[in-house]
């Protein structure tokens, strides 16, 4: 994917990689979604939670921007550590979920963040420092990480998984 300088390439790329999941997605006969084994031990409805709930956690750093402007990075993304024991905590959070459940989760939070990024600033997406919790990273890479990179991730598990376990 060619790189992301502008609010417009943003927002084109999340409902790119966006489509993409969901194709594939569409494709799977929705008994399926309870299978193991798509990311560990995770299923795709396990999948789909973990993907809410990353850009349910970007909203709410958001949402607490100006509150967070003398704090580092959020203690979530820190180390790989912290990022994997939160992956961990969201798996147990979300589990026992219904497929339903999920399914309405990931459609309303995907709505929720993109929503939200078209209403923020294009100059407060690219700047460095704009927001000190960020730190190294823009708000755009958050963004990014949280949504279009996070759904092509996704996509490539759910490809090998599916030629794995579904002929």
């Amino acid at each position: 994917m060619a790189a992301i300088r502008t609010k417009a390439d943003l927002l084109k790329a999340i409902q790119a990689e966006r489509r993409r999941l969901e194709r594939h997605l569409a494709e799977i006969n929705p008994a399926n979604f309870s299978e193991p084994g798509v990311c560990g031990v995770w299923n795709l409805k396990d999948l789909l939670a973990h993907l809410a709930a990353w850009e349910q956690t970007f909203l709410c750093w958001y949402a607490d921007r100006d509150a967070m402007l003398n704090h580092e990075e959020p203690a979530e993304v820190q180390t790989m550590k912290a990022i994997h024991r939160y992956n961990a905590q969201l798996y147990e959070q979300y589990r026992d979920w219904s497929l339903d459940k999920v399914l309405g989760f990931f459609h309303r939070s995907h709505s929720q963040v993109y929503a939200v990024v078209e209403q923020i600033p294009e100059e407060d997406l690219f700047i460095h420092n704009r927001y000190p919790w960020t730190g190294r990273w823009t708000l755009a890479d958050f963004i990014i990480a949280n949504t279009s990179n996070h759904y092509l991730w996704a996509k490539n598990l759910i490809i090998r998984w599916k030629k794995a376990n579904i002929s």
